[in-house]
């Protein structure tokens, strides 16, 4: 999947723990996504989050202020509402098991895969860059890596961070 559609399928992802703690599931694990990204596998975000885990992009003014763009989502012309809206009309329903999937990560990771990597995205970040990224054969680390908007990423498998 190129980056954009890439981004929405991490969102995605975080909408779960969101929606199944609101119900009031408690100690859910968190997943990161392992991608593959040419030859490499890697652990990466693909956007950063603010304190109430909004995304947002950071940019220069042009008076140098830097300032942080939130990602819309609740114009129902934004991508996070359409990667909500997935979410809610297959998995927000009263008779529906969220939970069940979530804690299976490789169902977890079908359904997702399933839902969201053909989404049609409409939204440009203007930034395409990968935070926190952490080469999986070379154990290398790095706080973020510039990548073309193009670039082909695809999520292999889900691993916990607790």
């Amino acid at each position: 999947m190129k980056f954009r559609q890439a981004q929405m399928f991490e969102y995605a992802l975080s909408i779960f723990p969101e929606r199944l703690s609101q119900n009031g599931a408690t100690e859910l694990p968190t997943y990161k996504i392992i991608w593959k990204l040419g030859n490499d596998l890697i652990v990466a975000n693909t956007y950063q989050t603010n304190s109430y885990n909004t995304p947002f992009t950071k940019r220069v003014r042009r008076d140098g202020e830097v300032v942080n763009d939130t990602w819309k989502s609740t114009d129902e012309d934004s991508d996070l509402y359409h990667a909500r809206l997935i979410w809610l009309e297959n998995y927000g329903k009263p008779f529906y098991d969220p939970y069940a999937i979530y804690k299976a990560p490789s169902m977890l990771l079908s359904e997702l895969i399933h839902h969201y990597s053909n989404l049609d995205v409409k939204e440009n970040t203007g930034e395409n860059m990968l935070f926190n990224i952490k080469y999986l054969k070379s154990n290398t680390e790095l706080p973020f890596l510039m990548i073309d908007s193009d670039v082909e990423l695809i999520p292999v498998s889900l691993i916990s961070e607790n």
